[in-house]
């Protein structure tokens, strides 16, 4: 019997932040994560994700494409 060693693959998990004096809103990987939390004086905290998900809904925003054109001046040559 053959046993096959597989590589473990670690995937990187996504936690959600929100800064308590500006409140920006970041989607970060675990370790990056910790590392803001663990420092107080960043004022980061966890939030849900669907905190994240409502933010980024409200920013979606249609943008209207507006063209600029000049009328042409047409150039009558007299005979």
């Amino acid at each position: 019997m053959l046993i096959k060693k597989l590589k473990r693959t670690k995937i990187n998990n996504m936690k959600t932040l929100r800064n308590i004096v500006t409140g920006e809103l970041k989607r970060v990987n675990d370790k990056e994560a910790e590392k803001l939390v663990r420092q107080k004086f960043l004022n980061w905290m966890y939030t849900s994700k669907e905190t994240w998900k409502k933010e980024n809904s409200k920013k979606k925003v249609v943008v209207e494409e507006t063209t600029s054109e000049t009328p042409k001046k047409s150039t009558k040559k007299g005979k």
